[in-house]
């Protein structure tokens, strides 16, 4: 059957009709294979304006169905519950579909909740009458409640959901909540202050945030003491004539705090290295006769005049990599103090944890055995490996095993039989 037809067709009864009118029915379909095979084979060139926005609506419609069905194969995956409390097929999530461990357990358990305690949610998604923003909408919401009471809540919002904006479900849905729960409010706020957390956000142009969430009452004071170090300064440095405006201020402010607290010799230490930023450039831009980008440890590359103006105040430590790959092959014997010559070694060349996908610093990382040293594996950079606390125990106890090539590959074989691939890194790419 082909659909894409002339804006006037002549059909079976002899009447010429506009095309869109032949398409009605394809339009109506509930989603599933068919219809999704029906929109396949539709041209939308070929379609007047009205059923350009219904073919648009149509495909909303599948992608809602396809995302029911993946939050059933993310359950069939990852199991209706953890299996134990470090829930280690989340990992084979992340590293099956290239996503972080943190955004792999945010959909575990939102299909977790979906599949399994919002039956009315999960039919709406699976007939495209909600989208999957308004099933998330609803798993957040009902966080805090029993089965019961979250369902009690699914049949006060979910029919006619389709028909509101995300934000105004939301809106209903906070309303219906505290129907339900009356004291949800002060529960919401305790669970909310238990996860505060302060995140690292790449930008772009060589610019990044730090997103604090906190307590409202411990923002506004960290905002006044901010705010009132800027404006000191801003009024010192001639105000608006300096060009200057009193955000840029307030970002100096925050940044001096921290530089402070760097300086103060009594800082936490972490494999004996005091917190340091690292910034990677190749010898040639950094003495002006190049400019190939710098890479800053944790965000990225950054332009090679940047560094340079970063080098003037900086303690240096040479790091010696192959001229083809880049990957780290030495570590010099120069740095600001006295090396645990291994470790440093290992955090300059993994940078980050070695398991697939994860972006934990190695700094803040152990530095463990590939072959157990109890089975005879030596205590070498190349059967040693940098892992977040949390992948040091999926090695240990997850049934996770890495593999260590002679060319630096880690070959990540998961308890599932799966195996990843975690190619050493060049020093100078991302």
């Amino acid at each position: 059957m082909l659909f894409a037809m002339p804006a006037a067709e002549v059909v079976d009864d002899g009447v010429d009709a506009p095309a869109g009118s032949l398409f009605s029915w394809v339009f109506e379909l509930p989603p599933g294979p068919e219809a999704m095979s029906l929109l396949c084979s539709i041209d939308a060139a070929s379609l007047d304006d009205f059923d350009r926005v219904r073919l648009v609506q149509a495909w909303e419609r599948q992608h809602a169905w396809l995302s029911a069905r993946q939050q059933e194969a993310l359950v069939a995956a990852a199991g209706p519950k953890p299996a134990n409390g470090d829930d280690w097929a989340v990992e084979e999530v992340a590293a099956a579909i290239k996503i972080s461990g943190r955004a792999a357990r945010g959909r575990v358990e939102a299909a977790r909740v979906i599949v399994g305690s919002l039956p009315a949610t999960r039919e709406a998604l699976e007939f495209g009458e909600v989208s999957l923003r308004h099933a998330l909408a609803v798993v957040d919401e009902v966080a805090l409640l029993d089965d019961d009471q979250a369902r009690e809540v699914e049949s006060r919002v979910v029919p006619g959901a389709g028909n509101r904006t995300v934000g105004g479900f939301r809106r209903k849905l906070r309303r219906a909540v505290a129907m339900v729960q009356p004291d949800i409010a002060l529960a919401r706020h305790r669970s909310a202050v238990a996860e505060r957390d302060v995140r690292f956000i790449p930008l772009d142009d060589g610019m990044a945030a730090v997103q604090a969430t906190m307590a409202a009452v411990d923002a506004r004071a960290l905002f006044d003491v901010i705010d009132t170090l800027a404006r000191a300064r801003h009024a010192a440095e001639g105000g608006r004539r300096s060009g200057v405006g009193i955000g840029a201020r307030r970002v100096d402010a925050l940044v001096c705090l921290a530089h402070a607290a760097l300086a103060d010799r009594s800082l936490p230490k972490s494999h004996g290295r005091r917190v340091e930023v690292q910034i990677v450039i190749d010898a040639a831009s950094l003495f002006g006769l190049a400019d190939h980008p710098a890479q800053l440890d944790g965000y990225g590359p950054i332009p090679a005049q940047v560094a340079r103006e970063l080098a003037a105040g900086a303690r240096w430590r040479r790091l010696v990599t192959d001229p083809v790959t880049g990957y780290l092959l030495d570590f010099g014997r120069t740095t600001y103090r006295p090396p645990k010559r291994l470790t440093d070694y290992l955090i300059a060349r993994d940078r980050v944890c070695a398991m697939v996908g994860c972006t934990k610093p190695a700094v803040r990382c152990d530095a463990d055995h590939g072959v157990p040293y109890q089975r005879g594996g030596r205590t070498c950079a190349a059967n040693l490996l940098m892992l977040c606390r949390r992948h040091h125990r999926m090695k240990t106890h997850g049934r996770w095993k890495p593999r260590l090539e002679p060319d630096g590959t880690i070959v990540w074989v998961s308890a599932a039989g799966h195996e990843y691939r975690q190619r050493p890194r060049s020093q100078l790419d991302p």
